[in-house]
């Protein structure tokens, strides 16, 4: 059975993804900061479609704990996707490094970090 790993998955667009493929008989790998919020989706996908789904930590900013965080995955994804990013506040991070920093590292370093790996 193929299997998809979700990055970001408590977001909006992940869950009408994880739909999406959980109808077509994917396995479903969702992967955020809390997984807590996922469970709900989880049981959904399960009883919904049938699907196998399993729930993983994953924080974009962590970039030192991208290599295990792959390596751990009890089965290697097929597809992969990556949904998570933060907004952050337009003003604020034209004043606030710390803010225009955070924008970059989760939805630029963060993409690149993960993305690379699992390529």
């Amino acid at each position: 059975m193929p299997t998809v790993l979700l990055l970001g998955a408590a977001s909006d667009m992940a869950v009408a993804i994880a739909k999406k493929f959980a109808a077509e008989g994917y396995s479903i790998q969702l992967a955020a900061r809390n997984v807590e919020r996922l469970k709900p989706l989880q049981s959904d996908l399960g009883i919904r479609y049938g699907a196998s789904v399993t729930l993983h930590e994953f924080d974009a900013l962590q970039f030192d704990q991208h290599s295990s965080f792959f390596d751990s995955m009890p089965t290697k994804p097929d597809i992969t996707i990556a949904v998570f990013g933060y907004l952050g506040e337009q003003e604020k991070a034209e004043a606030d490094w710390k803010e225009a920093e955070k924008i970059i590292n989760v939805n630029y370093t963060g993409a690149v970090s993960i993305l690379n790996i699992v390529a």
